[in-house]
């Protein structure tokens, strides 16, 4: 991916902005500790290997002369029947347990899509605004909450 785009933009006179997505499942289990994208004292990730690609293309993102690229992490995406929860709504919806994968106590950061749109667009707005960027609305509410708040609603 990143060959062809500096390829097709060598000639570009100006850094062309570029938001990169990457995740906040990237940086993998915290527990309590909201992952931080500071530079300092930034949060490593610790991935899975097949999500390897996502942080390799976004380093070099960064590092190329030929982009103002922000490379952000969105919080579990929801939005009121949807996204992230699609799961757990299905199986309220018809009864069904609901299941969790790992325990009951991991902590979700959460964004509604509504949001994220916003920093997208804040982002653009802000091409001098560079680097790993976390976006989360809500930090670390436990999924036992989330499914049993589902579960109460049907």
């Amino acid at each position: 991916m990143f060959t062809a785009l500096t390829q097709n933009l060598a000639a570009a006179k100006s850094k062309i902005r570029l938001i990169y997505t990457g995740g906040v499942w990237l940086y993998g289990a915290t527990g309590d500790n909201p992952a931080d994208d500071s530079a300092a004292a930034g949060t490593p990730f610790h991935l899975i290997a097949d999500f390897a690609w996502a942080v390799n293309n976004g380093k070099a993102l960064l590092a190329s002369a030929q982009f103002s690229t922000a490379d952000i992490h969105p919080a579990t995406v929801y939005y009121q029947t949807g996204a992230a929860f699609a799961r757990y709504v299905a199986r309220g919806q018809d009864y069904s347990r609901i299941e969790i994968w790992g325990s009951d106590a991991t902590g979700w950061p959460l964004m509604h899509r509504d949001d994220l749109a916003v920093a997208y667009r804040l982002l653009l707005e802000q091409p001098t605004l560079t680097g790993h960027l976390n976006a989360s609305a809500e930090i670390g509410v436990r999924a036992g909450v989330i499914a049993a708040a589902i579960a109460k609603k049907y």
